[in-house]
């Protein structure tokens, strides 16, 4: 029998506990000492994992690590040889402490309180930020010309904000490495990052998006933007949150809009009908934050309640069924929150008693609560 604290791997490496021979040719994995994850001060979803840090900024992660994603001290030789998986929280190596982190489908990236990057994981298209290929899976400092302020991913790609506000990207769409965006005189205070398109703020609340057109650029006009460009209305913004087709803000007055592709209902204006500009999510609950994913999209009420909508396929809206919904739906388990995050079909949230909960698909351990059971409500990350 596997002891309860070997970590556990896909069934087709043919072990034991899966129901098959063990496979004596695998390498024996001891997990380090038992973490304390509590209290989170924020956490963040990506595509197969999550992560999460600490009041103290120490950063933890749970879920596939089949590329070192997870940044964790395993001691695994040949680690792409095999998908490795921990569906609960450990603690990511070498003591650094992180002001925010970010990620795609197989790496995680961290901004120190320096303003220094440090990245782990897959790097196949420079996503992390330099010309290296490979994977790293401890992280790893990325020389950076000037100093980020904020740094923003998603599965290809890596953008930051330098002290004064200039865009630096890399990844699959600048060629690898740190490129410099063309901005004018345009200074950002934010930036925001989806799989296919990005988008920032100015101090003054402005939007400005670029990438792929389809209508989540904001811009009219549905087009292919290859420099930041501002989003069509007028608006201003104190937050956005990007998806793989759709993108969302909140404005000054707590109102969410949403813009972009919209099948699934998304946008959550009660349609299913794309719409190339900002437009008005149906609901009367003043919002504060805001998260989108692939299909879904998930909001914080300003007494921290959340809300989410769209695609429902994986219990991903936290509302105890998997029913879609074509505006904003109470997620259940009467939990507060301070914050949300989503990538693609699961959902996490931050409370304001410092816990971590996640919710929706779990193939991959990314709720972390010990299973690969997919939830339709939240449960609590496990250390």
């Amino acid at each position: 029998m596997i002891p309860r604290r070997t970590i556990l791997v896909f069934c087709a490496l043919g072990l034991a506990a899966c129901g098959g021979e063990a496979n004596t040719t695998a390498p024996v994995v001891t997990e380090p000492p038992p973490p304390t994850f509590d209290p989170a001060a924020s956490v963040v979803a990506f595509r197969e994992h999550s992560c999460g840090l600490t009041d103290a900024g120490k950063a933890f992660c749970w879920g596939a690590n089949t590329w070192g994603e997870l940044g964790a001290d395993l001691n695994i030789d040949d680690l792409h040889h095999y998908n490795w998986v921990i569906p609960r929280a450990l603690p990511v190596a070498t003591g650094l402490t992180f002001v925010k982190l970010q990620g795609g489908a197989i790496f995680t990236c961290g901004l120190t309180a320096g303003h220094e990057l440090y990245c782990w994981g897959g790097n196949f298209e420079g996503e992390q930020g330099d010309t290296f290929f490979g994977y790293r899976k401890l992280p790893t400092r990325i020389p950076l010309v000037e100093p980020f302020k904020d740094i923003a991913a998603n599965d290809r790609n890596t953008c930051g904000l330098t002290l004064a506000g200039a865009v630096r990207c890399s990844g699959a769409f600048y060629g690898g490495g740190i490129q410099s965006l063309t901005s004018g005189t345009k200074v950002f205070q934010s930036i925001y990052q989806g799989p296919q398109h990005t988008c920032a703020l100015e101090s003054s609340g402005a939007a400005y998006c670029w990438g792929y057109g389809g209508g989540r650029n904001g811009d009219g006009t549905g087009e292919r933007l290859y420099e930041p460009t501002a989003v069509a209305g007028g608006l201003t913004f104190t937050v956005l949150a990007l998806g793989d087709s759709h993108s969302c803000g909140i404005d000054n007055s707590t109102h969410a809009y949403c813009w972009g592709l919209n099948a699934d209902g998304q946008l959550g204006d009660e349609s299913t009908d794309s719409r190339l500009s900002p437009t008005l999510v149906h609901t009367a609950v003043p919002f504060a934050s805001i998260a989108a994913g692939s299909t879904h999209t998930c909001a914080v009420g300003v007494t921290g309640e959340a809300y989410c909508w769209g695609a429902n396929t994986y219990g991903q809206l936290g509302d105890g069924t998997t029913v879609s919904h074509l505006a904003p739906s109470p997620v259940g388990g009467g939990l507060h929150f301070t914050s949300i995050s989503i990538q693609q079909l699961h959902t996490c949230g931050r409370t304001i008693d410092g816990k971590a909960y996640c919710w929706g698909v779990n193939n991959g351990g990314q709720l972390g609560d010990s299973s690969f059971v997919t939830r339709n409500v939240p449960v609590r990350v496990l250390p």
